[in-house]
């Protein structure tokens, strides 16, 4: 994992011993020498080039203890003789002012928060004071609220954090927040050096070699500590490395922040050998302002800025000294540079180091592909070794061509392997990753790890894609990966997870029909390749396989003729009939079904969706086309859409000529069964047919009557009279062609209340004139039947029997004057004694109840007549002094209410003529014509 994150040059030495030394951005150097001279330089040439600009002399020889600059504020703080100097940066170096009311200063450290907020820590003897810059100063004062902490001894370190300052003394280090009013400082523990890490919030304290990473409050970070070659006695920080600065090196460690730790691993980047390194030019000095120094950088995906709280700034130009004169350039290799290094050397440990280097930089340090090659590079290395999962992952991350991936399987489409060649460096890859893969015993876990890496991948097509030609090949980039994606994912779906391939097909694809139709065929599996048709749009190619499948041209396996039947009724099943071609589709390949399978399995595919039913008398000619002797499937479709509740309510079912079509199949299949001495079945049918006639009102009676001539259709024949309002002629049939007295009683019985009637759908041949007067005679039933046992017009004897039976069943449904003249003369008073005893009591009881209602009528009349007396001999006088006892005003001229006892108030006042508004007394409506009480 070493390599080379910085070179080491020498760049100028100084006459004077330098005590300390900073830069300003990257164009100025600033060194403070022991005889307390500040030498400005200008930096040119990347760093290399010095050219001397501005010294700036000092009062007295006191070395220079500390430089700070501040560019934001063009303020150089200067640590000289005890004080806090203020010198401007540009254009040259000069005094300003020094802080006052502070002197015997050792050291400082400056600080610049998130909201602009400068402050600065100072150390005098064994006190603490903070300060801040005040623009109306133009320079740093101290704090009035809590100025100065008192310590414990005189610190040796000083450094901010986030929300406080470490402070170093000669056996440990404290922790004090300055942000509270806490004047209890935090034990920590001893260390040799300290440095602070604004990036990540964090300090790292140097204990022997190790450094132990604390957080803003002074807790431990992290579970492990970061391992130095030898013991520092200076840190430094430029993100993302830490300079340590030893007796006789500079080790250069890059440091994580925690996210990204735990995914990626510590590098040690290298070890500069220079002898005596004693000064670097980063000051003591943290900035928190995200919103002026974070850079503005597009980071990967899964790796973003913002969800870290990460702030970056820009990389400044890193000197230091060696011995006391000579002044040496940190100059930073490209992190490009530092990530070709490690990759080149093709370790896992390289390419972790490469991956954690490039995840804790920005896309204006590293491009994004030279990051996506890392992820992919270290993708190959990893299959290599078997490690499939992790080397998937890290192919998505890296955006790989997915062909390439593909193509380590052999699961490209022909036609892309024709057109598509990988880079040389890709091409390298996929032959050592094919060469370890042909070694992998279990290679179907290899199969399932990149079945889950295409699922994430592959976009489904958009609408205009799904509406270009199946056939056409897309030889366009874009048209060539996604192909590639979706034929290799239904390759390691068949070969990993078989149940989830119908699934696959039953979505929108882009699989190559040629290269999946060829593998599908070789394992047998005819489902998926009609699934693979219909999910193309090949209808006629999908049901033309399950027809040839059906009649075992395909394969002899039974279930592969099942699939045919099973699979074409399927298909059919979810075709549009409103399409010409789909119900060009239906009728054309429905034949061979209707041919080899049974009726109760082969019709349902014309009606089992009843948002897709294709027109019922299209279907009707088709079977009898298909099957010009089968009556029963006929028969068995017809009824089925014209009996169930759902189908028989779509407007293509109310069609006259339907229902007259399944009337003339059931009477042609009764002559069928007599013929073939099938009683049972012919009965059966015609238990159906009558059911059907009486509930129908969508077929002409008059056309369909002629269809049941003969002695096999006289209940039929019946029904279709009652249809037509002709009794008459039922109670015939009943009556004389099948002698059922009991029939023709409860036809009476039935048809004798009146029924509204048939809608204005259903078709009539009948003049309405003879249906109106037929319902008329619905009252005369009775009569009619009894008409019809005593006079016959066939030349059959009268049943005067029965004639006498109606009459004692129904003797108030017969007029008693009529029949008498009916009947025959030789007809004995023994028989018909009990009718005319019952006619009797019927008359007399009649007579009795209107005698009795005539009776109430007369007295009703009588007490009108008194009560009207009484109303009439009734006075009351108005006068000027009568007053209305409710609103107490006189009456006059009013219209007026007077109650039966005897109060008069004013109409208006009246609200209710039953209620007295006066007494409350309630009345009944005859109590207004009665008497006064």
């Amino acid at each position: 994992m070493v390599h080379k994150a910085f070179r080491l040059k020498a760049v100028q030495d100084v006459k004077n011993p330098v005590s300390a030394l900073c830069t300003v951005g990257s164009s100025k150097l600033i060194i403070g020498c022991s005889d307390g001279s500040i030498l400005l330089w200008d930096v040119s040439n990347g760093g290399t080039k010095l050219s001397p600009k501005h010294v700036c002399k000092p009062k007295s020889k006191a070395p220079i203890q500390q430089l700070i600059p501040l560019p934001d504020l063009n303020l150089l703080l200067v640590v000289f003789d005890g004080v806090i100097q203020q010198h401007t940066i540009s254009p040259i170096i000069e005094l300003k002012k020094e802080v006052p009311k502070i002197s015997g200063v050792t050291m400082v450290a400056a600080k610049k928060d998130r909201d602009r907020y400068y402050a600065a820590a100072t150390v005098k003897r064994q006190k603490v004071y903070i300060l801040e810059y005040r623009k109306e100063e133009a320079g740093f004062v101290q704090r009035a609220d809590r100025a100065e902490y008192t310590l414990p001894e005189t610190p040796k370190t000083l450094v901010w954090n986030a929300y406080g300052i470490f402070i170093g003394f000669k056996k440990d280090f404290g922790w004090l927040n300055v942000g509270t009013n806490a004047t209890r400082m935090k034990e920590v523990f001893a260390a040799s050096c300290i440095v602070s890490m604004p990036v990540t919030s964090e300090v790292l304290l140097i204990r022997g070699q190790e450094g132990v990473s604390l957080n803003s409050e002074a807790d431990p970070s992290r579970k492990t500590a970061l391992q130095f070659q030898s013991m520092p006695h200076t840190l430094a920080y430029t993100y993302p490395f830490i300079l340590a600065l030893g007796d006789r090196s500079i080790e250069v460690r890059a440091f994580q922040p925690l996210e990204s730790r735990e995914q990626g691993c510590d590098i040690n980047c290298q070890e500069l050998q220079l002898a005596h390194p004693k000064f670097i030019s980063l000051p003591n000095y943290i900035d928190m302002d995200q919103a002026a120094l974070q850079r503005v950088a597009t980071r990967r995906p899964g790796n973003e800025e913002e969800d870290r709280g990460i702030v970056h700034t820009a990389q400044p130009l890193v000197y230091v000294t060696s011995g006391t004169q000579s002044v040496q350039l940190l100059e930073p290799v490209p992190f490009s540079e530092q990530v070709e290094e490690l990759l080149s050397r093709n370790k896992s440990d390289d390419y972790e180091a490469a991956l954690t280097l490039g995840s804790l930089l920005t896309a204006d340090d590293i491009s994004e592909d030279l990051m996506n090659r890392v992820y992919i590079m270290y993708g190959f290395h990893l299959f290599c070794k078997n490690q499939f999962l992790k080397a998937m992952h890290l192919f998505l991350r890296g955006n790989i061509d997915p062909r390439c991936v593909i193509k380590i399987f052999g699961l490209l489409p022909s036609y892309v392997e024709q057109r598509w060649t990988p880079s040389p460096e890709h091409a390298r890859c996929i032959q050592e990753a094919q060469k370890a893969l042909s070694e992998v015993q279990e290679k179907l876990k290899a199969i399932a790890q990149l079945k889950s890496w295409l699922k994430n991948l592959r976009q489904s097509p958009t609408q205009a894609e799904m509406q270009d030609d199946p056939l056409k090949l897309d030889t366009t980039e874009a048209g060539m990966k996604q192909a590639s994606v979706d034929t290799a994912l239904l390759r390691a779906l068949l070969l990993t997870s078989e149940h989830d391939v119908a699934p696959f097909l039953e979505l929108p694809n882009r699989c190559v029909l040629e290269d999946c139709e060829s593998f599908l065929r070789e394992d047998s599996k005819w489902g998926d390749i009609v699934a693979l048709y219909k999910s193309k749009r090949l209808d006629r190619k999908a049901l033309e396989l399950l027809k040839d499948l059906g009649e075992g041209t395909k394969s002899r396996d039974p279930k592969a003729r099942e699939l045919g039947i099973n699979g074409t009724i399927a298909y059919i099943q979810k075709l549009d009939p409103a399409n010409a071609t789909h119900r060009e589709l239906i009728l054309e390949y429905s034949e061979w079904v209707l041919l080899r399978a049974p009726h109760h399995q082969a019709l349902p595919m014309f009606y089992s969706n009843p948002k897709k039913v294709i027109t019922p008398r299209l279907v009707y000619e088709h079977l009898r086309k298909v099957l010009p002797r089968n009556l029963e499937c006929q028969a068995g479709y017809l009824a089925k859409m014209l009996e169930d509740p759902i189908l028989k309510a779509l407007p293509e079912c109310r069609n006259s000529s339907i229902h007259e079509a399944l009337i003339d199949v059931y009477v042609a299949l009764v002559k069928k069964y007599n013929g073939c001495g099938k009683v049972k079945d012919a009965e059966a049918i015609k238990a159906r047919l009558q059911s059907f006639l009486k509930t129908s009102e969508r077929y002409d009676p008059e056309s369909v009557k002629q269809q049941f001539a003969g002695e096999d259709f006289y209940r039929e024949m019946t029904i279709v009279h009652c249809k037509l309002e002709q009794h008459e002629d039922a109670l015939r049939i009943l009556a004389h062609k099948l002698n059922s007295f009991d029939e023709c009683v409860a036809y009476c019985q039935n048809e004798s209340v009146a029924k509204p009637p048939p809608s204005a759908a259903a078709p009539s041949a009948a003049p309405t004139s003879a249906l109106a007067k037929g319902r008329e005679k619905r009252q005369e039933l009775h009569f009619i039947l009894f008409t019809l046992l005593l006079n016959p017009d066939d030349k059959s004897p009268p049943k005067v029997e029965q004639a006498l039976r109606l009459l004692n069943l129904y003797p108030d449904k017969v007029n008693c004057l009529k029949a008498l003249k009916m009947l025959p003369a030789d007809t004995k008073v023994h028989d018909v004694a009990q009718w005319i005893v019952q006619v009797l009591k019927d008359v007399s009881v009649k007579n009795r109840e209107t005698k009795i209602y005539m009776n109430l009528c007369k007295s009703e009349h009588h007490q009108v007549a008194v009560q009207r007396v009484y109303r009439l001999r009734e006075k009351f006088v108005i006068d000027q002094k009568t007053v209305c006892p409710v609103c107490k005003r006189k009456i006059g001229n009013s219209i007026v209410a007077y109650y039966p006892n005897g109060k008069l108030v004013h109409k208006i006042c009246a609200t209710s003529l039953l209620v007295c508004p006066v007494t409350k007394k309630t009345f009944s409506p005859l109590d207004e014509l009665g008497p006064k009480n």
